[in-house]
């Protein structure tokens, strides 16, 4: 954890184009950055907003965690695992905090609506693919229950250095094996 002050009331809700540069300013900010996302060019406004409305396609979802002011402190999103038809019960989770807010129970508020809008959407196994290094988002993702099911050693490269990815799983009981 980056910061040890006491947990921010935030709610959670559905991104809107509102949203738009928040949720940019906190991606591309990583981008330039940090190392949690391997992207290595800011994106523009027109790729976020083809990424909101990819989003908002059934089966997707784009989240936000807003302080009492209404300002977005981080976002998170449910994303497809692979195209092929009998991967459409597994979908990967992806957040990103804003630095000052990190730590104080913003990422946990993100995840929680994930898992939850997961089970809505009766996925049976969650994906996360974590920088090796982010003990935080780790930690934050066993306490969910998921477990670490594999590693990708150097698959990464940014900022001069190799980097590794650890991917969790977490199986939620809650699926409809009927939906089949």
């Amino acid at each position: 954890m980056t910061n040890t002050e006491s947990a921010i009331a935030v709610t959670v809700r559905p991104a809107a184009e509102a949203d738009l540069p928040a949720i940019n300013a906190i991606y591309n900010r990583e981008i330039t950055d940090g190392i949690a996302t391997w992207d290595t060019e800011p994106w523009s406004d027109e790729q976020r907003a083809e990424w909101l409305r990819a989003h908002r396609m059934p089966g997707a979802v784009a989240l936000v965690a807003v302080d009492e002011a209404g300002e977005v402190l981080g976002f998170g999103y449910l994303a497809f695992y692979k195209e092929r038809r009998g991967y459409r019960f597994t979908r990967e989770d992806t957040l990103y905090v804003r630095p000052e807010s990190q730590g104080r129970g913003v990422g946990r508020a993100i995840l929680e609506a994930l898992i939850a809008e997961a089970r809505a959407l009766d996925v049976h196994v969650l994906i996360a693919r974590i920088e090796a290094s982010n003990a935080a988002s780790i930690a934050l993702h066993e306490a969910f229950g998921f477990e670490i099911t594999g590693r990708e050693r150097e698959t990464g490269f940014k900022f001069g250095e190799w980097r590794s990815l650890v991917q969790m799983e977490k199986l939620l009981p809650t699926f409809n094996d009927e939906v089949c």
